[in-house]
């Protein structure tokens, strides 16, 4: 019968045996008689070799008595149930009975009414057990088949921390997880999700990154790759041959090119107790935080990370105000160092409002090259309202490198706006003194510090840069413009006294006019004279 009860019967006497296998119908119990023996020898054979619920044993029988043989059988086969049969009825066999754990006592002759109440509770007895076996095998099927998720839940608790050296060791060997190594090290990884990604494709995109990472670590059975409470994948390194940090720095790189994802990692230190593991966790989760500084997609290890300000920040007034200089000077790199001087030293990397902290200083130093920008004639009322609407982009920056990035780009528009500008004013200038001075040539006070002081200029300034600017010097240009002027007063009268051309052109001395103009002519005033009157001249 399927399940059903085996039983065997145990007894010197063929007549005992016989008698009871026909007091009851055995069915009706779901029980099944599958051996009998003479003698506790043989019965202990049949035991090894049959499966057994139930054994009716006679206490007096040659060589090994009923109770020899249940405390031996007990021993080897515990869920047997042993019924008593004895024509004694003797309280001290009941007493042994009881302390061998034997089910019932029945006393020849036996009384059919007796067995049918004995087969009935141990069919109860039995079938309860059997009952709580099944559900007991059943729990522990899922519990085995939960232990990927027991180990992982296992690794969660020992990264938060709080668990004694005794329970992570019975948890440990539970689980079966081996730890080779006395070397732990935490790696904490992130994924840098953009806000317009749903939850769904957050998970979906966590799952991605996971089965790489597991792909990467796939010949390290050392290296443990879990969730932690709140998403993110940490890895558990156990192996002391390998070094975390190098493998994480090409886990990164692969990611990048296979996922075409963005993600951070942080590093904990190196540990040597399981119980320290919790510590380079939270390492690992402060190292993340330094991302801040090092930017979304880095891969940071915490023994390198540096929180340390400066004991005496440097006033935040005083380093915009020497920013606003670099930047009216058009110092393009001076005013960059400035930005890098301001994060290093006024950021608190630890302060929950460091990214507030980051947001204000930008947008200071933003509305420093907006000021800069608006006054420049390239700009326009639409292009500053643009530029303005643009600030709000710096909240959307959660890393110092992607603000300087932003900063770094404004300096250089504006310095690249403002150097046109000065380019423009300094070529409106020139002209306009170009222009002076050809209207002017006859002022005899036409000097380079009066022509400076009408124009409201330094005349160094005023000399280097009309040089720079035409490629000739400010008094060769004058004279230039006046030897032109003499040229065409003699071309029109050739009759016109010397100091009469050197007065209209602005020079009081008639020998000083002569020696500027065999100069620039190569010849004197007379040459030039007999020259237009020559015969080739006329021709």
């Amino acid at each position: 019968m399927t399940n059903s009860i085996k039983v065997i019967i145990v007894d010197d006497e063929n007549l005992v045996r016989n008698l009871l296998k026909k007091c009851v119908n055995w069915e009706d119990f779901n029980m099944e008689i599958v051996a009998e023996a003479s003698n506790a020898d043989e019965a202990l054979h049949l035991l090894e070799s049959n499966v057994v619920d139930i054994v009716f044993t006679d206490i007096h029988m040659p060589v090994l008595d009923g109770m020899h043989f249940i405390g031996i059988a007990t021993k080897k086969y515990p869920h047997i149930k042993f019924v008593v049969l004895t024509g004694y009825d003797n309280f001290s066999y009941a007493q042994r009975s009881v302390k061998l754990g034997v089910s019932d006592f029945l006393v020849k002759p036996i009384d059919n009414d007796d067995v049918f109440k004995t087969l009935t509770n141990l069919k109860s007895i039995i079938e309860q057990e059997r009952e709580e076996q099944k559900e007991y095998n059943r729990l522990k099927k899922q519990l085995y088949d939960s232990l990927p998720y027991l180990r992982e839940h296992f690794l969660c608790e020992l990264i938060s921390g709080g668990i004694d050296k005794k329970t992570i060791e019975e948890k440990l060997f539970f689980l079966n997880i081996q730890f080779k190594y006395k070397s732990f090290q935490i790696a904490a990884l992130i994924i840098n999700h953009s806000e317009q990604e749903s939850e769904e494709l957050k998970y979906i995109k966590n799952l991605q990154v996971m089965n790489l990472v597991k792909m990467h670590f796939d010949d390290n059975q050392h290296v443990y790759r879990f969730f932690d409470s709140v998403n993110r994948i940490i890895l558990l390194n156990n192996d002391e041959n390998l070094d975390l940090l190098a493998g994480c720095e090409r886990l990164m790189d692969r990611i990048t090119k296979e996922l075409n994802c963005s993600v951070c990692i942080g590093l904990g230190s190196l540990k040597t107790e399981p119980q320290e593991i919790c510590t380079s966790y939270k390492e690992a989760l402060d190292a993340l935080d330094f991302r801040i500084a090092m930017g979304n997609s880095a891969v940071i290890l915490y023994d390198h990370i540096n929180y340390t300000m400066q004991e005496n920040k440097i006033d935040l007034d005083v380093l915009y105000n020497e920013f606003s200089l670099y930047l009216k000077s058009g110092l393009k790199d001076k005013a960059m160092e400035i930005i890098d001087r301001i994060f290093d030293t006024n950021i608190d990397l630890k302060s929950p409002s460091a990214i507030n902290q980051m947001h204000d200083i930008a947008i200071e130093i933003s509305l420093i090259c907006l000021r800069y920008s608006m006054h420049t004639e390239l700009d326009t009322e639409n292009q500053y309202k643009a530029d303005i609407q643009s600030l709000s982009q710096i909240f959307t920056m959660v890393t110092i490198p992607e603000i300087k990035e932003y900063l770094f780009h404004m300096v250089e528009k504006t310095t690249k706006e403002m150097g046109r500008q000065q380019i423009n004013r300094i070529n409106k200038l020139i002209l306009s003194i170009k222009t002076y001075l050809d209207e002017n040539f006859s002022n005899h006070d036409l000097t380079l510090a009066n022509v400076a002081k009408t124009f409201y200029l330094n005349p160094s300034y005023l000399s280097r840069t009309f040089k720079k600017e035409t490629g000739v010097s400010f008094i060769k240009y004058l004279t230039t413009v006046r030897m032109e002027k003499a040229i065409s007063l003699l071309e029109g009268n050739e009759d016109i006294k010397v100091f009469e051309i050197a007065d209209a052109v602005g020079i009081s001395d008639p020998n000083y006019f002569g020696t500027c103009f065999k100069k620039y002519t190569g010849m004197s005033i007379s040459e030039y004279k007999n020259n237009l009157d020559s015969p080739v001249k006329n021709a």
